[in-house]
């Protein structure tokens, strides 16, 4: 087994088939059994000795695990809501992204992200969008954010806004004392919508 770090957030780690399947897991159970995945990942890292820097929520890690010929190279990641257990099936990855609701300090910034979204056509399912102390925000249905696209739109999401990890708390507070400006909409309803065109 090898470790490469390539830096402070991330870190390569490649082992041969032979060693994986002294572990008593194969590509197979990577693939169809995600708590069996997750225990192996946690465990290389302890075998690492990585555990410590990479010791957080799970919904922290993206894990990207790669097959060639009879090498299985596995990059984890720190990242901030986002968590990924390779499928080992060509390319093809599932992801888990916590955050469904998104904070927006200003109308400016929720417009601004609106017209990245359309020009660079990133996944954005139908939302609901609130205002309130003088904030605006978005909300996703929970099933929408576990799409792959989604982790696309999560990135630029992060440049223009605030994600909460405690979503429950705040969706019971937004439905009781915000304003609901529209739900079940486009994002280009953002740039249509009278109260942003001022």
């Amino acid at each position: 087994m090898k470790v490469e770090r390539i830096n402070n957030n991330k870190a390569k780690i490649s082992l041969t088939l032979e060693e994986l399947k002294k572990k008593k897991i194969t590509l197979n159970d990577i693939k169809e059994n995600k708590l069996k995945a997750e225990d192996f990942f946690l465990e290389l890292l302890e075998d690492t000795n990585l555990i410590e820097e990479f010791e957080m929520d799970s919904n922290e890690l993206f894990v990207e695990a790669v097959r060639e010929d009879d090498l299985l190279t596995i990059t984890i990641t720190k990242m901030f809501d986002i968590s990924c257990k390779d499928e080992i099936s060509n390319t093809k990855t599932v992801y888990k992204i916590s955050s469904n609701i998104y904070s927006f300090n200003s109308a400016n910034d929720l417009k601004e992200f609106a017209n990245k979204a359309t020009l660079e056509n990133l996944y954005i399912p139908n939302c609901m969008l609130y205002s309130f102390n003088n904030q605006f925000f978005l909300v996703f249905a929970k099933k929408d954010i576990r799409n792959l696209e989604f982790v696309r739109t999560y990135s630029v999401l992060s440049e223009y806004a605030t994600k909460y990890s405690s979503s429950s708390y705040l969706k019971d507070t937004l439905n009781e004392h915000a304003t609901l400006l529209f739900t079940n909409a486009n994002i280009n309803y953002i740039l249509e919508y009278p109260y942003f065109l001022t």
